[in-house]
């Protein structure tokens, strides 16, 4: 019988804390006019504008220890006052080149064999985590928040293994609870604050380390049965959804080249998520990875240095949520008869942070129990 992986999750004592051996986090720096930072600011007509992440293409690289969730979070916490910082799963894999050069994300870097500690599943919710508010968090719709949480394992995993146990994982929820592409060698994590150029920051305290009784999570591997749908072969089906389209991106058998592929990949995307919810600068990364990283054997590197290239994919983001972004079926649902309700006064940053880190705590809390 065919047999995928899902997972229980055990924890690790605060006694046993020390004993976790450490790891490292790869940070890249970014070159000169380029930032990994969102600025909100007020045009001539004071109505607020973005100006997006704009990180570039090579990159200085530093390297820093971390031992646990704890210095993880310091870590982060740092990170949030460099606006041209950001950070990869991936190692420098020359690391004997001159050291005055920079470095291009997609062709220098690569997880260690053995992987890594630190990871973002979401849904670990009887183990502290380190949270991070999204760059565009409080600047739209005031009912939904977005934030990026980060967890320390006791053991590093590898990228094709974590991928596996995501997708498990969200088969088992029977939606998508962990992105798979969080794990591919150089995704960029975006972890500075965003900058509010002449606009009030509507969330001072944007991240923070929430502790509890444990500190790392070991993942525990089980077999359980596929269902149907997962263990469905060949070709990518008529419908394949984002995953299914950018698995057919290469040369590689069951493949079909790049520009096709790309292009549905991208108009999926923006059709189940909707223009509000598409972070372009994550879906551009994510199907920039993707082409950088597959089978090219029937293409030169020329043609997919371009069909990688950000001149090539956001043209088709734009276009693609120009077309489904803003469709009906992507547009919040309102109860008849029930209006907004929104506090009439300001709270405190103190009472605002309790609020906010109770409700990261029920959401994990709830995807705990459902994965």
């Amino acid at each position: 019988m065919n047999k995928t992986t899902a997972s229980t999750v055990t924890q690790l004592p605060e006694a046993d804390l020390e004993k976790c051996p450490s790891d490292s986090i790869t940070i890249l720096q970014c070159g000169k006019n380029c930032t990994a930072s969102k600025r909100f600011y007020l045009d001539e007509a004071g109505e607020i504008k973005r100006i997006d992440f704009n990180a570039g293409m090579f990159f200085d690289v530093t390297t820093k220890p971390v031992s646990g969730i704890r210095t993880l979070s310091d870590v982060l916490l740092e990170l949030e006052r460099r606006p041209n910082a950001l950070v990869i799963r991936g190692n420098q894999i020359d690391a004997s080149g001159r050291p005055n050069r920079s470095l291009r994300r997609k062709t220098h870097f690569a997880t260690p064999p053995e992987g890594r500690r630190w990871a973002l599943p979401a849904e670990f919710h009887q183990c502290s985590y380190h949270y991070q508010l999204s760059s565009s968090a409080g600047m739209g719709d005031p009912s939904k928040v977005s934030a990026h949480l980060w967890f320390w394992l006791t053991e590093p995993w590898p990228d094709t293994k974590i991928k596996e146990w995501a997708k498990a994982v969200n088969l088992t929820a029977g939606y998508k609870l962990v992105d798979p592409a969080l794990f591919n060698d150089v995704q960029a994590h975006y972890t500075a604050a965003p900058i509010f150029d002449g606009v009030a920051n509507p969330i001072p305290v944007r991240s923070g380390l929430v502790e509890k009784a444990v500190h790392a999570v070991a993942i525990r591997v089980i077999e359980m049965p596929t269902t149907e749908r997962a263990m469905t072969t060949g070709a990518y089906a008529p419908s394949p959804g984002f995953e299914g389209f950018l698995a057919a991106i290469g040369d590689h058998s069951g493949g079909h080249g790049f520009h096709g592929p790309i292009i549905q990949a991208i108009a999926s995307y923006a059709s189940t998520n909707g223009r509000d919810a598409t972070d372009v600068e994550l879906l551009y990364n994510t199907i920039n990875a993707r082409v950088l990283s597959a089978d090219r054997s029937q293409h030169d590197d020329s043609y997919i240095e371009r069909a990688a290239s950000r001149e090539q994919i956001m043209p088709a983001i734009e276009s693609a949520l120009a077309k489904f972004g803003d469709a009906a079926k992507h547009k919040s649902r309102i109860t008849s008869g029930v209006e907004a309700h929104f506090p009439s006064h300001a709270e405190s940053n103190a009472v605002a942070q309790k609020k906010l880190r109770d409700v990261i705590g029920k959401v994990i809390a709830v995807y705990g129990e459902e994965a």
